[in-house]
């Protein structure tokens, strides 16, 4: 259900009605409704079109923002231990 509020959010925040994300997006415009009304399964292609229309990363229509930054947090130590701390300083 969070999800379907994200594509809402960044649709209307691109100011978008669904009829204009289905035309950039290709996916059709009854299945972006359900997606946004929580209605049904989706298919993972559908999010990867509308990530992409929307010009966001799929992940942060799936998981939002916490879960990127909590990956480059991850990234970014990772780099650290293995080419030092003074190289990538968070």
């Amino acid at each position: 259900m969070v999800q379907s509020l994200r594509v809402s959010y960044y649709r209307r925040l691109q100011g978008w009605t669904q009829e204009q994300l289905s035309n950039v997006s290709k996916v059709s415009r009854a299945r972006i409704s359900d997606i946004e009304c929580g209605k049904g399964n989706f298919y993972f292609d559908s999010i990867l079109a509308i990530a992409e229309a929307l010009g966001k990363d799929y992940r942060l229509l799936l998981y939002g923002d916490e879960l990127i930054e909590e990956t480059i947090e991850r990234v970014i130590k990772r780099m650290q231990t293995e080419y030092g701390k003074e190289n990538y300083d968070i």
